[in-house]
């Protein structure tokens, strides 16, 4: 049976990128949350360019979805993505890892 960071380097590769990973366990954590980019790089501890590409990338895809301001663009989760319940149950089964929490550790003083 892999250990925690075996897992974790898993998720990297069927994901992508550590970044991503953590923007999809912030989201899935928080599902009922819109996040702005600042927000997540600042929960996340990333770069805003790092996590702006990730973003980008996430609502191409249709996971996230944006809401316009006139100041900020929130990001959400769309629930009616494809593979919405997947992606939720990978997440889940993950998530009790200690090492993922670093990913959401601000997000829970929201």
């Amino acid at each position: 049976m892999k250990d925690a960071f075996e897992n974790i380097e898993t998720l990297i590769e069927i994901f992508g990128s550590s970044i991503r990973v953590g923007i999809l366990i912030l989201f899935f954590k928080n599902p009922e949350n819109k996040f702005f980019q600042g927000e997540i790089a600042r929960m996340l501890d990333e770069k805003g360019s790092a996590v702006e590409y990730e973003l980008k990338k996430l609502v191409k895809s249709g996971l996230l979805e944006t809401n316009q301001t006139d100041y900020k663009t929130f990001y959400f989760l769309n629930k009616k993505f494809p593979f919405y319940k997947e992606m939720l149950s990978i997440i889940n089964k993950f998530s009790f890892y200690p090492e993922l929490t670093k990913f959401v550790r601000k997000s829970k003083k929201r």
